[in-house]
């Protein structure tokens, strides 16, 4: 796998330098959660991708076009990743138990999906925490609980030293579906989550697989 660069902000030109020192004096995350029609995900489910793969894959694609999604704050210097990589989690009905596996991002969901499917096939009947080891720094979270209808979701998580963006589905109702977000206040305000939703929900809507 290619690897991508950390690209440093210049701190003291970077406007939001005074709010990244507030929270991170007083560390602080915060989630929301909102509604998705992904009507045009389950038309193209029909081509036989799993609904998974591919809202994991529209989630990416979002995560990697907002800058703030990507941040980190490295050896004392803030900045942000090239590429950010998912890290996602796999249901074992045997075991009632899930694991993490991650796979590498691609703009082309086909590549996605093959990198996708190949480290489930791989790592997918490994009942570890970690089926595979999660050794970068530029990956965030999806998780999925399909079994439930929520409305909200609030993971409890100290954001003090962690800045990645973490994911949470819903079930699926009546072609809508949940999504939680939960972020590092020091990085990301609510102006940067609804931009994110919308090219979320954009992107959902403009997929169209072969």
């Amino acid at each position: 796998m290619k690897d991508y660069d950390f690209i440093p902000i210049d701190f003291e030109s970077y406007l939001r330098k005074e709010h990244f020192r507030f929270f991170s004096a007083n560390p602080c995350g915060f989630s929301l959660s909102v509604e998705l029609e992904v009507q045009n995900l389950l038309n193209q489910k029909q081509k036989g991708y799993s609904f998974f793969s591919l809202i994991l894959y529209c989630i990416s694609r979002s995560v990697n076009e907002i800058a703030e999604f990507r941040m980190d704050y490295k050896d004392k210097i803030l900045g942000y990743y090239e590429i950010s990589h998912p890290s996602y989690t796999i249901f074992h009905k045997n075991s009632e138990t899930f694991s993490s596996l991650w796979s590498e991002y691609d703009e082309d969901f086909a590549k996605f999906n093959e990198n996708m499917q190949s480290d489930k096939a791989e790592f997918g009947e490994n009942l570890s925490y970690e089926a595979k080891t999660t050794n970068l720094p530029n990956i965030f979270f999806v998780s999925s609980l399909p079994w439930i209808d929520f409305k909200d979701f609030n993971l409890q998580i100290d954001r003090s030293k962690f800045y990645a963006p973490i994911f949470t589905l819903s079930k699926i109702k009546d072609s809508k579906i949940l999504l939680n977000i939960n972020v590092n206040h020091a990085i990301c305000d609510g102006y940067h989550v609804s931009k994110f939703i919308e090219t979320l929900q954009e992107s959902i809507n403009a997929l169209e697989v072969i």
